[in-house]
């Protein structure tokens, strides 16, 4: 199947996910990287919002700053479609910021970007990821805990591939969605420290909840010289999972309720 098409796919996809997720007030929006001309068809410009982030983009190889840009124009459309500002997006390290009082999650796939947005008084902190291209069982597995692999099953195992992708994507989302609540507590986590509670074997999961591993839990080796993670445990996410062509969509956001 050829990328095009692939996208074309997605795009079908998409707009009943903007209204499923509207219906939870947030907001979703995406776009084609290096396209021109209306957002709903997918495309984008290209040009970076304002200087910071013409510096990120600079010295990003072709493809990749096509998809970086096409990101943050998507950002910028769901915050406007929320009600939110509209101009550029920062960044710490490689996690985008968002403006003063809203949540933001970006994801990229396949020549595709999308983001979700959510004003604070709602959300205290939102993640999404996109996964089209299959992925390597070897290189998937080295996120997996040894209950997880058991439940994805044989490469050769029917549903087994869908099964890798939701598990590793819901991972991704439930990372980007951590670290945008406590950036100092989870800024080191990686998608090998979140452990899912998977459902019966066999079944293709329409959602995964997912529990952050932290250094100096119960079993968890602490790094020389560092300290328990103080207080009561973080919420667990719950993150839901849709299909996007042949691949996944994973979104989860945590209600600002939760985090009071």
């Amino acid at each position: 199947m050829t990328a095009e098409l692939t996208r074309r796919q997605v795009l079908d996809d998409l707009p009943p996910l903007r209204a499923a997720l509207a219906a939870r007030g947030l907001s979703l929006a995406w776009a084609v990287a290096g396209a021109d001309g209306d957002g709903d068809a997918g495309h984008v410009d290209v040009t970076p919002a304002g200087p910071g982030e013409a510096r990120a983009a600079a010295g990003m190889p072709p493809t990749r700053r096509r998809e970086f840009l096409a990101g943050r124009w998507a950002a910028r459309r769901a915050l406007r479609a929320a009600g939110g500002p509209g101009g550029e997006i920062g960044r710490a390290g490689r996690r985008p910021l968002a403006p003063a009082g809203w949540a933001l999650s970006i994801s990229h796939s396949a020549g595709l970007a999308v983001a979700v947005a959510a004003p604070l008084s709602r959300y205290a902190a939102v993640g999404c990821d996109l996964e089209l291209r299959p992925l390597p069982a070897a290189a998937a597995r080295l996120v997996l805990t040894g209950p997880e692999r058991a439940w994805a099953g044989d490469a050769g195992t029917p549903g087994a591939q869908h099964r890798l992708l939701a598990l590793f994507s819901a991972k991704e989302a439930a990372f980007k969605l951590l670290c945008g609540l406590q950036p100092e507590t989870f800024g080191t986590l990686t998608v090998a420290r979140l452990t899912a509670d998977p459902p019966p074997a066999g079944a293709r999961p329409r959602a995964l909840r997912l529990r952050p591993i932290l250094p100096g839990a119960p079993g968890v080796p602490r790094p020389p010289g560092t300290a328990r993670a103080p207080g009561a445990p973080p919420p667990a996410a719950l993150v839901r999972i849709s299909a996007a062509g042949d691949g996944v969509f994973c979104w989860t956001a945590l209600p600002a309720s939760v985090r009071r």
